[in-house]
């Protein structure tokens, strides 16, 4: 059955107006489930679409609806670094007399009291695209999310807000500000300051939001059709009883038509997607797609793909104003026989396994790095984070690979990440938040993991 027939409309009563004031939209509002349990790579479909028009941070962000501002239009990624950048004043504030001017007056405003004070919300994104209107009206509203930015005043709080299109009158919103609070703030420079580079950061978003759009406009038919496609396909996938609906926003990127990338999908439980990539002389592959905050261990990727025990690794290049990393690398799927470590003991297996695991990462720690000539260290070389072939078949024919680079560097260079280190793993006792990576960190997790999920111990 083909994907469009199956995204419906929400059929709202209230005007957005009306939407807009107190708490009416609510009852619109997605609600993700908190008590599903998802297996692993299985992302959950919402039990029922019927009155969910928004999607956001309130309640709960839920992907795969939901992603990261800055992964639906670059655009975003402007504010996003106004706002976490320090308060200071301009290099030339000379230049800046017109912004300077006008941020001092909205102080003025924002100290006022109106007898009709009006919240502007996201809701008025859904009138001047006319309830999901547009949606049916013209394939371009189809092929690409709209991305638009929402200004939000509330009494002498203003925030800005990014929001999209996922289909027809479903839209995704999220915050790129805090709410600045504007009364009694004239002599406050750093507010002053802080306001002036978050909204020439707001013009340039506008801007570049502008240019995009008619960059969309001039497109052919065939790449406004296959643009279409993509968007459409990703919100429905396979269930029990056959196709449903899971709304599903592609970062910007997956539909850059010079990756070659067909049939995306949603994979979770982050920011993982899988897709078939064309290659020179037409063949097709099946890959992985991540997208990674931050940096990525991409030269170790390389060398223990080198060494024979880290998937292929096709592209990784930045994205999202440049804070994040999409990687593509090889898929290796439980059709192609590949099972997360932890659940192979019930495959069989027993020491040929574990003797493959413990040979596999003294390879990788073996192998140089191409451009620095040292060894590697991978960081988090827990059960998850390690695929099997073949158990049970004996140690011939076992195949092991490390995925997930994401804190992989340099032995004796790379740090741990500051945050994201679970107290409820037994680490080395030289782990902590930022410090230095070892080889023998890995081994000493690597022997805890492989004690656990066979031995129910460690």
């Amino acid at each position: 059955m083909p994907a469009e027939p199956l995204l419906k409309k929400v059929k709202i009563a209230e005007s957005p107006s009306t939407l807009a004031g107190q708490a009416n939209w609510h009852r619109y509002a997605f609600q993700p489930s908190l008590s599903t349990a998802v297996p692993l790579g299985r992302p959950a479909v919402p039990e029922s679409l019927d009155k969910a028009a928004f999607f956001g941070f309130r309640p709960m962000a839920s992907l795969p609806a939901n992603i990261p501002p800055e992964l639906v239009s670059p655009a975003f990624s402007h504010i996003l670094e106004a706002v976490a950048a320090p308060a200071q004043p301009p290099t030339n504030l000379g230049s800046c007399m017109k912004l300077y001017t006008a941020v001092r007056e909205l102080l003025v405003l924002g100290s006022g009291l109106y007898t009709a004070e009006v919240q502007l919300h996201e809701k008025y994104y859904q009138k001047n695209y006319k309830d999901g209107g547009c949606w049916e009206s013209a394939i371009i509203y189809r092929a690409g999310p709209l991305p638009a930015l929402i200004l939000l005043l509330e009494g002498p709080r203003l925030s800005i807000h990014a929001v999209w299109t996922i289909y027809q009158n479903r839209i995704a919103y999220s915050p790129l500000t805090p709410s600045y609070y504007l009364a009694n703030e004239l002599h406050n420079t750093a507010n002053l300051w802080k306001l002036m580079a978050v909204l020439a950061a707001y013009t340039k978003a506008v801007q570049e939001l502008s240019s995009a759009h008619t960059a969309m406009c001039n497109l052919d038919a065939n790449a406004l059709d296959r643009l279409a496609h993509l968007r459409v396909a990703a919100q429905v996938v396979e269930g029990q009883g056959g196709p449903v609906v899971r709304p599903c926003t592609l970062p910007y990127s997956l539909v850059d038509e010079s990756l070659g990338l067909s049939d995306i999908s949603f994979h979770g439980p982050g920011l993982l997607y899988v897709a078939r990539q064309r290659v020179e002389g037409g063949e097709e592959r099946r890959v992985l797609v991540k997208f990674v905050a931050g940096r990525y261990g991409a030269e170790v990727h390389r060398a223990w793909h080198a060494a024979g025990v880290a998937p292929a690794l096709y592209d990784v290049r930045s994205v999202g104003g440049n804070t994040y990393v999409m990687v593509i690398m090889e898929l290796l799927s439980p059709e192609d026989g590949w099972t997360p470590l932890g659940q192979a003991p019930q495959h069989g297996g027993g020491k040929p396994l574990i003797d493959a695991v413990r040979e596999a990462l003294k390879r990788a720690h073996a192998a140089p790095l191409a451009k620095l000539g040292q060894k590697a260290v991978h960081g988090d070389v827990r059960c998850p984070n390690i695929l099997v072939r073949g158990a049970g078949s004996g140690s011939a024919g076992l195949d092991v690979r490390i995925i997930d680079y994401d804190w992989a560097g340099p032995d004796g260079e790379a740090t741990y990440p500051q945050a994201m280190l679970s107290p409820a793993i037994r680490w080395h006792d030289h782990v902590h938040p930022g410090a230095v990576m070892r080889q023998e960190h890995d081994t000493f997790l690597l022997d805890r993991e492989l004690a656990r999920c066979f031995y129910n111990t460690g």
